[in-house]
């Protein structure tokens, strides 16, 4: 368990929104990268799907 202030907490929230992660992922990386260490895998902000188009389809199989 850790101790976060309220502003901290928002906003690394919104960095772990934004990301697709959980909160604690998040904490993690930052501490890796404060520390100078490798940032495990799992933290990695995740890849955005872009936008996909609707194929059309004519007819039901």
């Amino acid at each position: 368990m850790i101790y976060l202030p309220d502003q901290f907490r928002a906003e690394a929230q919104e960095i772990a929104r934004r990301d697709g992660l959980p909160l604690t992922s998040v904490i993690t990386r930052m501490v890796a990268e404060a520390l100078g260490r490798p940032v495990p895998s799992y933290c990695q902000p995740r890849q955005q799907v872009e936008a996909q188009e609707e194929l059309p389809l004519t007819r039901a199989s």
